[in-house]
């Protein structure tokens, strides 16, 4: 078997505040990969940033078959969906706050757990009924000139019997009380992304998402409770941390006439911060996925630290047979 990669946007101008659509290829997929490069506008030095600003750059990103969303999220979800789903960090160059640099990250949209797998990826379509929807944001802090590169991986001659569905729902939580975030029914659930808008931080521990569990029928299943904390510390299971991706400050005595010499980095956790994951499916094997087939509700119940949004991505296991 061979697999065919192809480019699909070479180096587009990006204009913000704009929508753009691209049919996909026709063969099997199994997976995008997205490429955004910019150059730093950091002649004010505190409007550098290592990733946040070129995340924030796109609003939403989709892939619609016949219209309807196979996934959806924003750019920032994304990057932590393909991390938490591949098991690695999403990759960057020339790492430096020098102004007008040429910078690009690559950020992966599979669609399996494991890229190239020929049994689970997105399976042979006609043509026009695959399509890439990029809403991209208005310009952002600290970066400019902005170039979309786009390539596909196709498997030509795959047969695939699933694939991955993920799309976003949103919900403003009210805090102090158990808020409920109905699920999807009909196919297995491997994981649900969470994110939420405020993390403990400086002396206080309240969090949007401060306690969770599962209900299925309405009797505790997989997750009867857990803390916001452990479940966030618990990414890096899924994942290494690479220090590449995360912002720093450098603390040093201003009073020092040679403080260039003190400098110390500080970690700042940036791009992971705000987000917890539900593992249905530690192993990669399915054993413990979420069955829904046949409930009459599955649902989440959230107790709030804080009134303010959550952003809940269940991964669906979806089998082609039934979808396409």
């Amino acid at each position: 078997m061979e697999f065919l990669r192809s480019v699909l946007a070479q180096d587009e101008a990006i204009t913000t505040s704009t929508r753009v659509t691209y049919d996909l290829p026709v063969n099997p997929l199994s997976h995008i990969l997205f490429t955004l490069k910019f150059c730093n506008d950091t002649a004010t030095i505190t409007n550098y940033s290592i990733i946040s600003a070129a995340l924030a750059q796109i609003n939403n990103i989709s892939v619609e078959f016949k219209g309807s969303a196979i996934i959806s999220m924003s750019f920032a979800d994304i990057a932590m969906y393909s991390q938490i789903l591949l098991r690695q960090p999403i990759g960057q160059n020339n790492l430096t706050s020098a102004d007008n640099a040429a910078r690009s990250l690559t950020v992966v949209i599979p669609f399996g757990r494991q890229l190239y797998n020929p049994d689970e990826c997105f399976p042979a379509v006609r043509r026009g009924d695959l399509r890439l929807v990029i809403d991209y944001a208005a310009a952002q802090t600290g970066i400019d000139t902005l170039i979309a590169q786009i390539e596909t991986v196709e498997l030509p001659g795959a047969a695939p019997k699933q694939f991955l569905k993920a799309t976003t729902s949103s919900k403003t939580l009210t805090s102090g009380i158990g808020n409920d975030i109905d699920l999807p029914i009909g196919n297995p659930i491997l994981g649900i992304m969470l994110y939420g808008t405020t993390i403990p931080v400086n002396t206080s521990y309240n969090a949007t998402l401060g306690k969770i569990k599962l209900l299925v029928d309405n009797v505790e299943s997989h997750y009867s409770e857990c803390n916001w904390e452990t479940l966030h510390n618990e990414l890096y299971r899924r994942f290494p941390w690479l220090p590449i991706n995360d912002p720093h400050a450098h603390a040093y005595n201003g009073a020092e006439a040679a403080y260039a010499t003190s400098l110390q980095p500080e970690g700042i956790l940036g791009i992971n911060n705000h987000y917890a994951y539900l593992d249905f499916d530690p192993n990669n094997n399915g054993v413990f996925a979420l069955v829904t087939e046949g409930r009459s509700r599955v649902h989440l119940r959230i107790t709030a630290g804080e009134s303010d949004a959550a952003r809940i991505i269940p991964i669906e296991f979806m089998t082609v047979a039934a979808t396409v």
